[in-house]
């Protein structure tokens, strides 16, 4: 089976534990158990690593903040976890001051959409009252994060979640998890844009996908005619996934 996201996550924080850097392995740990959603087993393995490099910190370092020098020579490194680093410290730091560096990011394409979607999680957070141009997938819109309704954002991902128990049987845990998680990785992407794609097609698709690489069997077809749902919709949200795999 193609490697996963979690995968590669959870690679690099054993990779950092094994190099015993305890700062790095904190924040990415934190980074992922603060995102809206993380698949049950997921969770249980971050926080039994968060046990662990929290048992190598003193009080001092686990409550350590970033100096404004720090955090902008992070932000502006060319490391994606140094930059998701500054951006989960950015939580005990005043958002405001940096709104130029912000612009500049939410605007920058070469900025991975995942990267945005936690600096716009961030600033909602810190009710940064200030309009924002951001750029995902070629398109522009102004945001502004006091007023971003974020939460709406939960809904999508809930009613893609009541369809999936609704039409499959799905008692491996594991593949719920995955599910679950390319959903939420979908979903994430697209903040603060709406999601172009209806929950029926969401659920269809990752399911088809899921069951592809678990070999279950599981006909799409057979959802697309019986529901009238839009199976190219459907077919570009499977070849999303699949890249996202086999990346």
């Amino acid at each position: 089976m193609e490697k996963n996201y979690y995968d590669d996550v959870m690679g690099d924080i054993q990779n950092l534990i094994a190099e015993q850097k305890w700062k790095d392995a904190l924040f990415l740990i934190q980074a992922e158990l603060n995102v809206p959603y993380v698949p049950t087993e997921i969770e249980t393995k971050l926080e039994q690593f968060l046990v662990e490099v929290q048992s190598h910190l003193t009080d001092e370092e686990k409550a350590f903040v970033l100096t404004d020098e720090q955090f902008m020579e992070d932000i502006n490194s060319d490391n994606k976890n140094d930059r998701i680093k500054a951006l989960m410290m950015l939580e005990k730091m005043n958002a405001a001051q940096f709104i130029p560096a912000f612009t500049t990011m939410l605007q920058d394409e070469a900025v991975a959409n995942d990267e945005k979607t936690l600096l716009v999680i961030q600033l909602h957070n810190q009710k940064i009252n200030h309009d924002f141009s951001i750029t995902k997938f070629g398109k522009t819109m102004t945001i502004n994060p006091s007023t971003f309704a974020l939460e709406a954002k939960a809904h999508i991902f809930n009613e893609v979640i009541f369809i999936f128990n609704k039409i499959y049987d799905a008692k491996d845990v594991t593949i719920q998890n995955h599910f679950a998680e390319l959903v939420m990785i979908l979903i994430n992407d697209y903040i603060p844009f709406p999601v172009p794609f209806g929950p029926w097609e969401m659920a269809i698709s990752t399911l088809q996908v899921v069951s592809d690489l678990f070999g279950k069997e599981f006909n799409k077809l057979t959802y697309i005619n019986d529901y009238e749902l839009d199976g190219a919709m459907i077919d570009v949200i499977i070849a999303y996934h699949q890249q996202l795999i086999q990346n």
